[in-house]
């Protein structure tokens, strides 16, 4: 088994996974839970992600 380890969601945060998590599993009759799009996030946008920070931190 993967060693886990844990982050703190603020409730704003979690409410707009949830909100994407409710659309999606109405949209596909299946459901999806917003962990499993935080997952989805983290496995394939997160070197995109880190890209987009650095030039937005590059402007500041």
């Amino acid at each position: 088994m993967a060693k886990r380890t844990t982050y703190n969601v603020t409730e704003e945060r979690k409410m707009k996974l949830e909100r994407l998590a409710i659309n999606a599993s109405v949209k596909l009759g299946k459901t999806i839970t917003w962990t499993e799009i935080l997952g989805y996030l983290i496995d394939n946008y997160s070197k995109d992600a880190a890209e987009d920070l650095m030039s937005a931190k590059q402007k500041d």
